[in-house]
């Protein structure tokens, strides 16, 4: 009997310690994608700081401000020296200017002391001499022949004046275009740098929340470890075994025992699931966890597949010959599918309601998971919306796995890939839902409902090695702009949140996400790092939508 109760002890340690290893390998693996994810983006910040050439955003904007700075004192000092340059041109071409000139020039000056000299001599001799004397020629020859000499040494010495100012114009006019192109540069870089540091702090974000998670997972592993290293086993053992009195009272306290034990296991193995399921069941779970509204939950269509959503499309647009298709069907079909239908308009209705001043236009929808039903969320929620008279574009705007594209069968030879790289035009590629639906083909336009003609979509276009660039481009902006303009409501198709930054750099161009969680698949931790991450980025969530659906 001893040995029987060492036996259950050591099964309790062995499980306990089974169950922390299961534990480690997970977070080891966990650890090991997030390691991955955290060196990719630190590459991909030192790619981004080299290619721009700088290390911090702020330390290039104060630098740019001190070179603006300094060259706009150059240009103000060089504006001076052109004027004092200008003025001193302008005096030597004149008297003034000539006088001053030639009184600063030595050379003229002794010239002009013999000429004086002459003239004195001359003056004096006059004086003593008669007009004809010898003398007074010879000085008068003398006085004749200097004269050209000084008159050229004026011309000489204007010159050269002259020259040199021209230069020193010339020169300073140089410096001043110099100065003007550099500031130029500054002027460009300025413009630039609010989009580079942008672009920088969102790489930021995502390291940062990429590394907290690394984190979490090693200490997490690390408390696992200590655990693991433990040797106290779970269980205790209450009182040594004894050996029963007789058949009939063990029997009965065989029973009873066991009764009581089955019930205490039942009751602590429903615990412990409970405990470890980690896995969103409820809309009401949901919403405790996300701590944000339930714009809506949307119950499982047993009639939904993927081979048949393109012809539900236009039925779904069509309300009156939905409704005479449907009435034609089971009662519970029936039931089941109109349940479905307005499900999506009370999804929408609620939309409406979030922010009743300024209508919302455009609508990133997303999930945390592949597989949660975003896409047949976002393309049910467009059909919903265009028959309550909206004129609606959906996207598809996952450039990496595109579902909408799918299951719309749209053609996918022109789409969004290709309007943001080339010079298309938007309308080259945004195509009505019901021309590209097989089930209309042939069909007369009076059978067309108005509702039909308000749908449009504009595919995925070619799959591309770097959406995550297009996605974050200018030309994406500026189509997100004109989607804007020309329809009533634009909704985005996106990659999962979770680990990938396409989703997150779209929906700050629009009006806000709404996050897609499936229920009986989402779990918590994915749930709660996706929300992290979107409220970090600053993005606005307006609610979630709780889907019972099968996943997309």
């Amino acid at each position: 009997m001893d040995q029987l109760a060492q036996g259950y002890l050591r099964y309790s340690q062995q499980e306990r310690q089974s169950n922390l290893r299961q534990g480690i390998q997970f977070v080891n693996q966990q650890i090991t994608q997030n390691q991955r994810r955290v060196d990719s983006l630190q590459r991909e910040l030192q790619d981004f700081r080299q290619k721009n050439n700088f290390v911090d955003p702020d330390t290039q904007v104060n630098r740019v401000a001190q070179q603006s700075g300094g060259l706009e004192q150059k240009r103000i000092e060089n504006e001076r020296e052109i004027a004092e340059a200008q003025t001193s041109y302008n005096n030597l071409q004149g008297r003034v200017g000539a006088v001053s000139a030639l009184a600063a020039d030595a050379a003229y000056q002794s010239f002009l002391m013999q000429l004086r000299e002459i003239d004195s001599k001359i003056a004096i001799e006059s004086a003593r001499f008669q007009d004809d004397n010898p003398a007074l020629d010879a000085l008068r020859d003398q006085r004749r022949n200097l004269l050209p000499i000084l008159r050229q040494e004026a011309r000489r010495v204007l010159g050269n004046k002259l020259a040199e100012s021209e230069n020193q114009l010339s020169v300073l006019e140089t410096r001043r275009r110099s100065i003007s192109n550099a500031e130029q540069y500054i002027d460009r870089q300025g413009q630039r740098l609010p989009v580079v540091a942008r672009l920088y702090a969102d790489l930021q974000r995502e390291l940062d929340v990429a590394t907290a998670s690394l984190n979490r997972f090693l200490q997490t592993r690390e408390n696992l470890q200590v655990g693991a290293a433990q040797k106290e086993v779970p269980w205790q053992l209450i009182a040594p075994p004894e050996l029963p009195g007789s058949p009939e009272d063990l029997r009965s306290r065989n029973l009873m025992l066991g009764g009581l034990a089955g019930l205490l296991l039942g009751i602590t193995a429903a615990l412990l699931a409970d405990k470890l399921d980690n896995t969103l069941r409820t809309a009401p779970d949901l919403k405790r966890h996300a701590k944000l509204p339930i714009l809506g939950t949307i119950p499982y269509n047993p009639e939904l597949r993927q081979n048949a959503i393109v012809s539900v499309i236009p039925r779904l647009l069509q309300v009156d010959r939905l409704r005479e298709s449907l009435r034609s069907q089971p009662k519970s079909s029936y039931y089941t599918a109109q349940v479905f239908s307005e499900s999506f308009r009370s999804l929408y209705t609620n939309i409406l309601l979030l922010n009743s001043n300024t209508p919302i236009k455009s609508i990133t929808i997303g999930s945390a998971l592949p597989g949660e039903g975003k896409s047949t969320v976002a393309m049910h929620l467009a059909q919903a919306a265009a028959a309550m008279g909206q004129r609606v574009l959906l996207v598809d705007a996952d450039l990496r796995n595109p579902q909408v594209t799918k299951l719309l069968d749209l053609p996918n030879e022109t789409g969004l890939s290709d309007l943001i790289q080339t010079d298309l035009h938007p309308e080259q590629v945004i195509r009505p839902v019901y021309q590209s639906s097989p089930s209309l083909v042939g069909s007369s336009a009076q059978s067309q409902s108005a509702a039909t003609q308000n749908l449009f979509a504009v595919a995925s276009g070619q799959i591309e090695v770097d959406p995550t660039r297009l996605l974050s481009s200018l030309k994406m902006r500026q189509l997100v702009e004109y989607f804007h303009k020309v329809f009533d409501l634009v909704i985005y198709d996106t990659p999962p949140l979770l680990s990938l930054a396409d989703s997150s750099l779209l929906a700050t161009h629009t009006d806000g996400m709404i996050v897609v969680a499936a229920l009986g698949k989402t779990d918590r931790a994915s749930l709660a790092e996706t929300l992290d991450s979107l409220k970090t980025r600053q993005i606005p969530i307006w609610g979630v939508v709780a889907n019972t659906g099968r996943k997309d």
